[in-house]
């Protein structure tokens, strides 16, 4: 088995991350239905509260290295309103990274139809400044619940919406954002296939994936400092000014007491 492909995964929380997650590392029925690796939601609120990893193997086709290894980096959506669980998030992402030398892939999970709202680029956008030699190239977008059975193929139909519109259209937003410097290579997966024909094309996908993953030029981790994200950065600075305030305030008091003894001294001496 040759070295580990280190992938890691993010996004927003909702964008599916866990369940892409769980449909790289074995898409068995039973392991994505049933047994996941990777807790998904069952209700609407997230379910990935920490940074998880796991390890898995693939036969690659027309490819006679042998098994190839990778390691999927699952992490948690960021800017949450609780500072303490956004830095722990971070400091557990560090800790995760810092177990791999070299990291393959970064693949910023998006669902089919979602809007990438500023929270999703401000998600990106910490990452970028956090691992940005890894953000040159090495960046992929995987948009998930894209079904392809009949009645879906069907919704979207009546509904007008272009698949090829879509695709281009995200890529537009994260480059206009400034998430990205280049229009990275997209992929349409449905991490939960129900039918043969369904499961049939996105274990093609999934190996596609893969393959594309294995081509690229792992990257060497940039830091392993915990970085700020903006959410936190924007409390330190509210306490910063309001600790200012309290100073000024602090020194005024002083002030005037130093005038006010300045003076009762001065009439003492009279």
């Amino acid at each position: 088995v040759t070295l580990d492909m280190a992938i890691l995964l993010i996004g927003s929380t909702g964008n599916g991350k866990s369940c892409f997650g769980n449909f790289l590392i074995n898409p068995a029925d039973d392991h994505i239905w049933q047994q996941p690796t990777f807790a998904t939601a069952t209700t609407n609120m997230p379910e990935t509260d920490d940074v998880q990893e796991a390890l898995s193997s693939i036969k690659l086709p027309d490819c006679d290295a042998g098994d190839f290894s990778f390691r999927v980096i699952d992490t948690p959506g960021l800017n949450d309103k609780d500072v303490k669980v956004d830095l722990r998030h971070m400091i557990g992402l560090i800790e995760a990274l810092q177990k791999v030398e070299l990291i393959h892939a970064c693949i910023m999970v998006v669902k089919f139809e979602a809007k990438i709202d500023a929270q999703y680029v401000s998600t990106v956008q910490y990452y970028r400044n956090l691992l940005p030699s890894l953000f040159e190239r090495n960046v992929i977008v995987v948009m998930t619940d894209y079904s392809t059975d009949d009645r879906s193929v069907k919704i979207r139909e009546r509904k007008c919406i272009n698949t090829d519109e879509v695709k281009k259209n995200t890529l537009k937003v994260i480059v206009e954002n400034g998430c990205l410097t280049y229009e990275p290579m997209l992929f349409l997966v449905d991490s939960l296939p129900y039918d043969d024909e369904e499961r049939k094309l996105n274990l093609k996908e999934r190996v596609t994936i893969l393959q594309y993953i294995n081509s690229l030029m792992p990257v060497e981790l940039d830091s392993s400092k915990v970085a700020k994200t903006q959410y936190i950065q924007q409390s330190d600075q509210k306490t910063i000014k309001k600790y200012e305030g309290e100073i000024t305030g602090y020194n005024e008091r002083l002030q005037q007491t130093q005038e006010q003894y300045a003076t009762k001294l001065q009439a003492i001496e009279e």
